[in-house]
């Protein structure tokens, strides 16, 4: 799919890109909503590119033939829908990467207000960076986990290799 809009406002523009072989051709309809369905049935990678652990996952999965799409924090921002999701799955301590330099470049006041995964979440949505990484959406094709961080171990479980 290539989009003909030449102006950057275009709303495919905030979507990352499918992976090629995650993209469904024959699909009838290329609206932003199934556009959506289509990257939620696969997996999809989130976090910030120059993140050391991000390129060691990235590199796993290239090499491990998973084909993924890969959501920049940097460029898409935070999917609220998706962090409150991660943080009822995980506890918020387990989401939120306080040992980062951004974690600790939060005003005192605001990091000591996160005591729940609902301050939790206003904080990480205005500090992505501080959301531990990589976070991991394994779709449809893995049963639906995500994973949070990067662990070879269990990533090798997961695809069952």
């Amino acid at each position: 799919m290539v989009c003909g809009v030449k102006e950057k406002t275009c709303w495919c523009t905030a979507l990352p890109v499918l992976p090629a072989s995650g993209y469904q051709a024959d699909a009838t309809c290329l609206c932003v909503n199934c556009l959506h369905k289509q990257l939620d049935a696969g997996v999809v990678l989130y976090g910030i590119p120059n993140c050391d652990t991000v390129k060691k996952a990235r590199a796993w999965m290239d090499e491990h033939h998973v084909a993924y799409a890969f959501w920049d924090y940097k460029k898409h921002g935070v999917p609220h829908d998706k962090l409150h999701s991660w943080l009822n799955q995980y506890s918020w301590q387990t989401i939120c990467n306080t040992r980062g330099p951004t974690w600790r470049k939060i005003p005192d006041a605001q990091r000591e207000s996160v005591v729940d995964a609902t301050s939790a979440l206003a904080v990480l949505l205005d500090n992505a960076s501080a959301i531990k990484r990589p976070v991991v959406a394994w779709g449809n094709t893995y049963a639906g986990q995500v994973t949070v961080g990067f662990d070879a171990d269990l990533w090798q479980r997961i695809i069952k290799i």
